[in-house]
């Protein structure tokens, strides 16, 4: 389980704005051997200011994993599973086709220093 903060400063003549976004990633996998399979989770958060949220969307699906003894790589195809403000009339769902994507993939790589 992960928690990220993000903070982006814009600098303009007129002043200054500051824009929040909060990452929470949860997983759960099986090894057999240097493979792993598993379920990912991921909300994401839009913060203007660090004040009251803006956008919220959750995404969930598997991903594949390997590992070796001093790097390891992690494939997430994560697809938007609920989001607000609701943006996409007509279809039933409740996604947020305005400020996230319908699917996220992840492509992350770690290395042991």
């Amino acid at each position: 389980m992960n928690l990220t903060p993000e903070t982006e400063y814009s600098y303009a003549a007129d002043g200054q704005a500051m824009h929040g976004e909060t990452f929470l990633t949860a997983g759960l996998a099986w090894e057999a051997g240097p493979f792993s399979a598993g379920f990912e989770a991921l909300n994401h958060r839009t913060l203007p200011n660090w004040g009251p949220e803006d956008a919220s969307a959750w995404f969930a699906g598997p991903c594949l994993a390997y590992a070796a003894e001093k790097w390891w790589v992690t494939l997430a195809v994560l697809p938007q599973i609920q989001g607000q403000p609701s943006t996409l009339p007509g279809d039933g769902r409740t996604l947020d086709g305005g400020d996230y994507a319908k699917v996220q993939s992840r492509l992350l790589l770690g290395l042991e220093f």
